[in-house]
């Protein structure tokens, strides 16, 4: 926090503000947003320095998540009452919604991490040499889509996978993958889109956020405005004073919420109750859809990596069949 007076020569306080061609403007530039990134910068260089000094492993960084690459959704700001709450094993509104974005956060690195991990078993295939592969992937999905090979439809039915194996060939069948570049492309698709829902709920839930306090705050202002007003019309200041002692939560809740909702409306009337509920349904909605995409999306990962265990699985088949039995072997060394 600063403050935005400056300090004259003299030691005393300077005026807030002054007036440019009739607009006041700040006296100092302490409250300019374009200082506040450089100002986080050298705060996390000197806290950086002390850690280092103290021999601690942790770091800070004043850079967004976005500006780091960092995927995951920010929490919403809990507050001093919320917190207590919470310490005190009390559930709130917002300890809820943070636990929710922490578990979906948890979920994105780990379906960030399969994906990658996917992306380099995917890498090494096609890196190893000719002379040294083993029947290509190309041909493994065509087998399987055109169940042409008795042996390894057998070895499905072996160990009782043929619903898996139907459902993986059902995936390759509606993605349109029947060679190995189609299955490196739908990777590289899954890999963006996990991407692109992740930077699409990040606006929703921040406007989500905005929209909670809007109503929230409406509500209030409705909700004590009839005590205010009654307040206003008592006349006698010993009445009043009683009043404003009974009713101090009450008046405290109202001034909160009209100066807030002033600073929002800036002036302008009615307050849009209505219109917050009904942007905020339609962004919730919008949020579920996302969510929905993201559950499709880790289900076609679990896709691929069946695909490629079976690829492991037919693989390892096909090496003990080329491989001669025991008896063979003894008879051949007699």
């Amino acid at each position: 926090m600063l403050t935005m007076r400056p300090i004259e020569p003299s030691g005393k306080w300077g005026q807030k503000s002054h007036s440019v061609n009739g607009v006041k403007k700040p006296t100092t530039d302490w409250n300019d947003r374009a200082n506040s990134n450089e100002w986080r910068e050298l705060w996390a260089d000197e806290v950086n320095a002390v850690l280092k000094r103290e021999n601690c492993t942790e770091r800070i960084d004043h850079r967004s998540n976005k500006e780091r690459g960092i995927d995951e959704l920010p929490t919403v700001h809990m507050g001093v009452a919320a917190c207590r709450m919470e310490k005190k094993g009390i559930r709130t509104e917002r300890g809820n919604q943070n636990r929710k974005i922490n578990s979906f956060n948890n979920e994105l690195r780990q379906l960030k991490a399969r994906l990658n991990k996917l992306d380099e078993w995917l890498k090494a295939e096609t890196a190893k040499p000719e002379a040294e592969k083993p029947p290509t992937l190309y041909e493994v999905i065509n087998n399987i889509l055109s169940r042409q090979s008795v042996t390894k439809l057998n070895f499905y039915q072996s160990v009782n996978n043929l619903k898996a194996s139907a459902k993986m060939m059902n995936f390759l069948s509606e993605n349109s993958i029947t060679d190995y570049d189609d299955l490196v492309n739908k990777l590289h698709s899954m890999i963006g889109k996990q991407r692109d829902i992740a930077n699409e709920i990040k606006p929703i839930e921040r406007r989500l956020k905005t929209l909670d306090v809007h109503i929230q705050k409406a509500d209030d202002y409705f909700e004590y405005k009839p005590i205010y007003e009654e307040y206003e019309g008592i006349k006698r200041p010993k009445k009043k004073q009683a009043f404003a002692y009974k009713y101090d939560y009450e008046m405290k809740m109202y001034n909160s919420a009209k100066t807030y909702i002033d600073d929002v409306m800036n002036g302008k009337r009615p307050i849009p109750r209505k219109a917050w509920r009904k942007e905020r349904e339609n962004l919730t909605a919008e949020k579920d859809r996302l969510y929905q995409d993201y559950y499709t999306l880790k289900n076609e990962v679990k896709e691929i990596e069946q695909i490629k265990k079976s690829v492991y699985e037919i693989l390892k088949l096909e090496e003990r069949e080329r491989q001669p039995t025991r008896e063979y072997k003894h008879e051949t060394e007699i």
